[in-house]
């Protein structure tokens, strides 16, 4: 069943963010699930990305829901965390597009608040690369880490390349 995960999520971020919730590293992660019929997705088309994603949490980890967020983002987020996700998109139902709506998603999501201030005033240290395994910008090499030390342990543990932004890409970036 976790062959045909990383098959319906597709890119290595979105993989990893998804088994950073699900793990228990943060309760809420952020992944983008798309529609779309295409090689890479015999599980397209017609919702079935959320439908698997909806079973296979069910399955596997029953303390964990899918929220849908805005277009084609969805909360991974602990059963507890429910009401906190429902309230951020009662009060931002496009949390990216304000300052206050982007705050509130950084801290929902688990990201160091320290992170989340730099980048709302533009101060974080940025992405070292064209593709970047981790889901915020860090605003030290000191806050990267312990994120950075988590999501290189999950690619282990799931067999990934984190340097890889397709799963199923063969060529490293």
């Amino acid at each position: 069943m976790d062959n045909k995960l990383k098959q319906v999520l597709e890119r290595t971020d979105n993989y990893l963010d998804f088994r950073s919730a699900t793990d228990g590293f943060r309760p809420v992660g952020l992944i983008g699930l798309i529609d779309e019929n295409g090689p890479l997705n015999e599980y397209a088309g017609d919702n079935k990305k959320v439908k698997f994603i909806q079973n296979f949490i069910g399955k596997n980890k029953s303390n964990y829901e899918l929220i849908h967020g805005w277009g084609h983002l969805y909360f991974v987020a602990e059963k507890s965390k429910r009401k906190d996700v429902e309230k951020l998109l009662e009060d931002h139902p496009f949390p990216i597009g304000s300052k206050e709506g982007e705050r509130r998603l950084g801290l929902l999501l688990g990201f160091p608040e320290c992170c989340v201030n730099a980048h709302l005033g533009g101060e974080d240290i940025g992405r070292k690369e064209d593709f970047y395994v981790l889901p915020f910008a860090p605003c030290s090499d000191e806050c990267e880490k312990p994120w950075m030390n988590e999501y290189l342990r999950l690619a282990e543990k799931y067999n990934l390349n984190p340097k890889k932004r397709w799963i199923n890409e063969n060529e490293e970036l």
